[in-house]
């Protein structure tokens, strides 16, 4: 299962940026690492940075601070693009 059905199972926001990246805030579930994190996906869908925080607020404030559209978590890849052209 990819991180992306991940933050979904586990009541991911998501973001999608105007060129189609898209970044995810949902629970960690990587032991060793903060309970929340951002994980960030390039035009292609591919995962290429996560990034953890220690608690929800940290997380929210550093998703609400990127730049693009909040949107449904459960888009599939061609949906999220066009949500982000909008």
């Amino acid at each position: 299962m990819n991180w992306y059905k991940k933050a979904q199972i586990n009541n991911g926001k998501v973001k999608y940026g105007p060129d189609g990246s898209f970044f995810i805030l949902g629970r960690n579930t990587k032991p060793g690492e903060g309970p929340w994190r951002i994980s960030y996906f390039d035009t292609n869908g591919k995962g290429y940075v996560h990034r953890d925080f220690p608690t929800y607020r940290d997380a929210l404030a550093i998703f609400n601070s990127t730049f693009g559209k909040e949107g449904e978590p459960d888009s599939n890849w061609e949906e999220a693009k066009e949500f982000a052209l909008v």
